[in-house]
């Protein structure tokens, strides 16, 4: 049986590994403040710090949420290189990979949405930054560029 292969145009890859660098910039960022304690810059009326300080910025007390969007995007970056690197037969099941990963992130973007929206009662824009990034990597690998050629 053969499956129609998916193919990525050069210009999907390029808008995939900027959407990701924006997302591990944001990422970066808010490390750097939970790990130093200093404030997040925020708009007014944004709830940077009461985000950063809520017991959801924290994996088990022990492991920033920043770290792992940063874990995340990193990894995100590393598939799309190998998609640009590897042969066409590889590249499918990468694709399928790099949605399975966008996946797990719009699922954790969407619980972190909740969490600040009916639990906390604030909203970071960084946060909400990063989710957007995740958002479009998901739809990014989500819509299907279909190709002449069928995987064997």
């Amino acid at each position: 049986m053969t499956r129609l292969k998916l193919a990525w145009p050069q210009w999907k890859t390029a808008l995939f590994m900027i959407t990701s660098l924006i997302g591990l910039g944001i990422s970066s960022y808010l490390l750097v403040k939970y790990l130093s304690g200093a404030s997040v810059a925020c708009g007014l009326g944004s709830g940077c710090d009461v985000v950063r300080l809520s017991e959801y910025a924290w994996v088990w007390g022990v492991i920033p949420r920043p770290l792992l969007g940063m874990v995340f995007y990193i990894g995100m970056i590393v598939l799309a290189m190998l998609r640009i690197s590897w042969d066409k037969h590889d590249r499918f099941y990468l694709d399928e990979i790099i949605l399975l990963g966008t996946v797990v992130g719009v699922v954790e973007s969407g619980w972190l949405f909740y969490i600040q929206a009916e639990v906390i009662g604030a909203f970071c824009v960084w946060c909400l930054g990063s989710g957007i990034a995740t958002v479009v990597m998901f739809l990014l690998a989500l819509v299907p560029f279909p190709s002449l050629t069928k995987r064997p």
